[in-house]
């Protein structure tokens, strides 16, 4: 894998994502941190987490547009110039326990926009930097550096710096991160997007990637079955994780940036294995199969009783939740034609995500009823039964893949 680096562009993708997203790794850490500062409830992690979440639905499709019509390169340049201001904005104000988490939800919202953005684009563009046969190997080795340093690095970095300095200099160092990766975004070699013969509206644009999906069941049947999993584990994954750890488990910010930092060596793994297997010839099986035990796993993290089992039960679950997506980004990129593949990338995000803020929003009220270990355990099983429920999708296992000169 590592092979593919010569390439130049490729090269500079994967470097300048690495740098921002060892930014993103310790944004995260010092924003719990800093909402479980000022209040010591789930629900306020789950707003948090909702203001994130909820406008990505809204903007992404209109994002996935985008991707399809312009350069993918400086929309992604654009994106993170918006998410380098937020991020320093988080870090020069505090506010007091009223106005607090208002505007901390506006800032995460705003970041969480430009992410809709971004997101598109980078996924879109990925299969325009290397030849059909790498693609899947491409895939293996975002998904290896993404949580390096995203999830390992990041969150162990961001807890030695919000234990040491605080969240605000945490974040500082986030927003510097965008602006490295809008540096190697401007080395890359453009690549304008594909003249058409007649320009649409993007609700035509919206719809015809929408028809895409909704004719090929080996699309839309995981997506619809992701939707239902997320709304089942989603909020109690983002909320009660962290919660779990500093007062269940009565431990310190280093401790929760240790689990976390788990959680990438788990993606890592699964990067590593994925890359060196050949293709799986029933590629749908396996997916969802790495998807749904992945979920259940989370049920680990429910009956944990230290902080190293946490993070064991965190491990397994990334590692196969993210076996599974590395052979659906290589599905997407193998039968999605590049004209569409922004918006159907897109469509993709929206539909598995699009129950998250009801999930999040319900999280507290719940772990308050029946508590956040029983609720972590009950989210984890009955995540990982709905995406086995995918399979009574007729024709789900059965995808049409491109011609390589189509890819």
């Amino acid at each position: 894998m590592l092979r593919l680096l010569r390439n130049r562009d490729l090269a500079l993708l994967v470097g300048g994502q690495a740098v921002s997203e060892l930014g993103d790794g310790m944004f995260f850490v010092a924003l719990a941190w800093r909402v479980y500062q000022t209040y010591s409830n789930p629900a306020a992690l789950a707003i948090v987490g909702i203001a994130f979440f909820a406008p990505r639905l809204v903007v992404t499709l209109a994002g996935g547009v985008v991707s399809d019509r312009f350069d993918r390169r400086w929309t992604m340049i654009g994106a993170d110039a918006g998410r380098a201001v937020c991020g320093a904005l988080l870090a020069a104000f505090s506010f007091g326990p009223r106005a607090e988490l208002v505007w901390i939800a506006v800032l995460v919202a705003l970041l969480g926009i430009g992410g809709s953005l971004f997101g598109p684009s980078e996924q879109a563009l990925l299969p325009q930097l290397v030849k059909p046969d790498e693609l899947g190997k491409a895939n293996s080795l975002r998904t290896i550096v993404t949580p390096l340093a995203s999830a390992v690095a990041g969150p162990a970095l961001g807890g030695l710096v919000v234990a040491a300095a605080g969240p605000a200099t945490a974040f500082w160092i986030d927003a510097g991160t965008y602006l490295v990766s809008i540096v190697t975004l401007f080395l890359m070699r453009s690549r304008p997007a594909a003249p058409v013969e007649e320009r649409r509206s993007v609700i035509a644009d919206a719809r015809e990637g929408f028809a895409y999906v909704a004719s090929r069941p080996w699309l839309w049947g995981p997506i619809a079955s992701a939707a239902l999993a997320q709304f089942l584990f989603a909020g109690p994954q983002q909320a009660l994780v962290p919660y779990l750890v500093k007062f269940e488990l009565h431990a310190s910010a280093s401790a929760l940036g240790l689990v976390l930092s788990c959680a990438g060596l788990g993606t890592i793994a699964a990067g590593l294995l994925i890359g060196r297997l050949p293709r799986p010839r029933k590629l749908v099986t396996f997916m969802l199969l790495g998807w749904a035990f992945g979920i259940g796993s989370i049920a680990l993290v429910g009956i944990a009783q230290t902080v190293w089992e946490a993070a064991l039960g965190v491990f397994v679950w990334n590692l196969l939740l993210w076996g599974g997506e590395i052979l659906w980004l290589t599905l997407l990129g193998l039968t999605v034609p590049n004209r569409i593949r922004g918006r159907v990338s897109s469509i993709d995000f929206v539909g598995s995500f699009l129950l998250i803020p009801l999930s999040m929003a319900l999280t507290g009220p719940l772990a308050a009823v029946v508590g956040a270990r029983t609720l972590l355990i009950a989210a984890g099983l009955a995540g990982g039964f709905a995406i086995l429920s995918a399979f009574l999708v007729p024709g789900i296992r059965q995808p049409s893949y491109l011609e390589p000169a189509a890819v």
